[in-house]
């Protein structure tokens, strides 16, 4: 991954190109957590796709 990284992002050193890489793992692993709660909890599912719905009326692309 940081390969594709240091393509994106020429400028940056291996030390920040490793903390790029940290940072998404990161970030990822938060947004599973987030969508393993969700499918484990029915109703907060329907309340996420409800409000997903309403947003995505409101930002139509």
């Amino acid at each position: 991954m940081k390969s594709q990284f240091k393509e994106l992002y020429p400028h940056l050193s291996d030390d920040e190109l490793e903390e790029v890489e940290k940072t998404l793992r990161q970030y990822i692993s938060v947004v599973l957590r987030l969508m393993d709660s969700l499918e484990s909890d029915p109703e907060a599912m329907r309340e996420y796709k409800a409000l997903a719905k309403y947003f995505k009326k409101q930002n139509p692309r």
